[in-house]
């Protein structure tokens, strides 16, 4: 079986024939970097130099990882150092210890934590090396950029938690560069939750992966491991003009209240030309298009939150004029501000965040209405309601002779107008239909069946008037 150590020195060396382009977006801006893999490294990720009672740890990185490959160092020597079981990791909440074997068996996994990686693998913005007062954990490591991967079975996983931890880190002559090489620095199995900073108590920044490409060296070939989809890349386009435009925002505003306010407590000169020229030089950038019509409106209302602010009751003539420029300039681009009525009132106040709050509202609610209405004549069945209303109606108001003699009726009293004689066509029209079982007289057998009812008594009807020799009088 062959010896740990010599398989992480061969896999190193598959991996130095490679390289492996991502590419990720930020806040801000897309970033790419080129993940090389140096002979150099190689003597640091196996922690080799931990063993200070051997002679390694005093050994150049090149001799150490060409004595490796002869097997000139072996397990068997590594197993001679007093230190080979100690534990590598100085905190873990869960109780997680590794040693250097299973800091070898990392190492040896690590091709198959490359070709894992997609959008839902974590990438962390580490810290810059002057900022190590930031560093999570207090974490003497000097990294930029950090990738978790929950620990693979094969590689000695020895609780649920346990997550690996690759650091990389940017060359300084690199930083220049939008396009960066980075190296591996370290790899180990933890159990800490480094996405989270306890000094700061806020998480740290992470990336978004859109693609992953690696490059063989030798012949030049690329191989796509991750690729994002379009909508996917437009929506994180679209997110970072977002960002870069609420920073421009941001900061204008920002400066535009320091300014406005050392002016007011101080009024002089100076300061009154340094206030309304920043003001000029925000009105000059919407004019010329610099901000979008989104941007104009994201400014008036944030302006408006600090005329909200109670703390700026000194402020307002100035918070106001501010706003009603801006207006001003905005219609000047064609912008109908009456959409979101940046309107100074009688009473001080500022009604756009409300007015455009409510006409959204309006439209939302006259949306429900129309779909409602529609939904209800849909579901309604046809005229039902009606239909039986006239029926009783008829009932009510005239009873036909038979119906009058079935319930006993009284004779007429005085002063009240008598049925007339009604013919057997009038008679049989004022009979009410019978309703189907299904509650309708609707149904298609029904109407049938009462329409040829009424043409057959109608047509006696006319017979009889014929053979009298008179008309109707009341057709």
């Amino acid at each position: 079986m062959s010896d740990l150590i010599y398989k992480c020195a061969k896999t190193y060396q598959d991996l130095s024939q490679k390289e492996y382009e991502f590419q990720m977006v930020t806040d801000t801006e897309i970033r790419s970097f080129i993940l090389s893999f140096s002979i150099n490294d190689f003597m640091h990720l196996t922690g080799v130099h931990k063993l200070t009672d051997l002679n390694i740890h005093n050994m150049s990185a090149t001799t150490f990882f060409n004595d490796v490959l002869n097997k000139k160092i072996t397990d068997s020597l590594l197993r001679s150092s007093s230190h080979i079981n100690d534990t590598l990791n100085s905190f873990s909440p869960n109780g997680l210890q590794y040693c250097l074997n299973d800091r070898l068996k990392e190492l040896i996994d690590l091709p198959n934590y490359i070709l894992s990686i997609d959008k839902s693998t974590k990438l962390l913005q580490w810290s810059q090396p002057n900022n190590a007062i930031l560093r999570p954990n207090h974490s003497e490591i000097n990294a930029d950029l950090l990738m978790l991967f929950p620990t693979r079975e094969t590689s000695n996983k020895k609780i649920d938690t346990q997550t690996t931890a690759i650091f990389l880190s940017l060359p300084a002559s690199e930083n220049g560069s939008n396009e960066k090489k980075v190296h591996l620095i370290t790899m180990f199995p933890t159990d800490l939750k480094y996405e989270y900073n306890e000094q700061t108590k806020k998480p740290l920044k992470s990336y978004c992966l859109l693609s992953l490409r690696e490059i063989n060296l030798n012949n030049r070939s690329i191989r796509t491991i991750f690729d994002c989809t379009n909508s996917e890349l437009q929506a994180a386009k679209s997110n970072i003009d977002h960002n870069v435009n609420l920073s421009m925002i941001k900061k204008d505003l920002g400066s535009l209240k320091n300014k406005r306010k050392e002016y007011v407590q101080q009024p002089t000169g100076k300061k009154k030309k340094s206030y309304l020229s920043k003001l000029d030089n925000i009105i000059k950038s919407i004019k010329s298009g610099l901000y979008s019509t989104n941007m104009i409106v994201e400014f008036l209302e944030r302006l408006i939150d600090q005329r909200n602010d109670s703390s700026n009751q000194q402020l307002l003539p100035y918070i106001n004029d501010e706003i009603t420029k801006v207006k001003g300039v905005a219609e000047q681009r064609g912008i109908d501000t009456s959409i979101f009525k940046a309107q100074i009132n009688s009473n001080g106040t500022v009604s756009l965040k409300s007015s455009r709050v409510s006409a959204i509202s309006n439209l939302i609610n006259n949306i429900k209405k129309t779909v409602n209405t529609f939904l209800s004549n849909m579901i309604k069945p046809p005229e039902k309601n009606n239909r039986k209303n006239s029926v009783h109606s008829s009932k009510g108001n005239s009873k036909t002779k038979s119906q009058s003699k079935r319930s006993g009726a009284k004779k007429p009293v005085a002063g009240k107008p008598q049925n007339r004689n009604r013919t057997a066509a009038e008679q049989s029209c004022e009979k009410p239909e019978q309703v189907s079982r299904t509650g309708s007289i609707f149904g298609p057998e029904q109407i049938t069946k009462n329409a040829a009812k009424i043409s057959e008594k109608h047509d006696k009807s006319r017979s009889a008037d014929k053979s009298k020799g008179r008309n109707n009088p009341d057709r």
